[in-house]
């Protein structure tokens, strides 16, 4: 026979451990906000509450770039990505246009003070977003990335972009 059984509560500690176990699988994106939400002691406020809910249900990815010319970090930054992206590739390879165009704003600033600029590397731990760079990855599932992204694979075909 059939018993009816209690409502589940909310159990914010359980729900941080889910999310805490998640960032170490996937990556820094989910970190942030778990160590934020986690600073929280005793019995969580509402807004904790509300903050954990909304981490279950993001769908953003977050972008992080470092450059650094003759082995100093000169410029660095860390936000969320403000569209959904449908893949860690199209993430990645979005995260790497943005930072590839960064570098290019460094490079004009620093040109004009009359410093040499060497080649401009981005690193990217994606091979997905590597082969779209360099044009040999465009297949059925990356046609729908958006075209203003795309110009990374026109900087690297010209030479003025190095991928690895």
């Amino acid at each position: 026979m059939f018993q009816a059984q209690e409502p589940c509560v909310f159990k914010p500690r359980s729900a941080l451990g889910v999310l805490l176990y998640l960032a170490v699988l996937t990556g820094p994106d989910l970190s942030t906000t778990v160590r934020w939400l986690a600073q929280e002691p005793g019995i969580p406020t509402a807004a904790v509450q509300k903050g954990i809910d909304r981490t279950f249900q993001e769908r953003k990815s977050s972008t992080g770039y470092a450059i650094y010319y003759n082995g100093s970090l000169v410029d660095w930054g860390s936000k969320r990505q403000t569209m959904v992206t449908l893949s860690s590739t199209e993430s990645e390879y979005v995260a790497m246009a943005r930072e590839v165009q960064e570098y290019i704003g460094l490079m004009m600033v620093l040109k004009d003070l009359g410093i040499k600029i060497g080649e401009i590397v981005a690193l990217v731990d994606n091979q997905g977003a590597q082969y779209l760079a360099e044009g040999k990855g465009v297949t059925q599932r990356s046609r729908h990335i958006d075209t203003k992204y795309h110009w990374l694979g026109e900087k690297v075909a010209s030479g003025d972009v190095r991928v690895c």
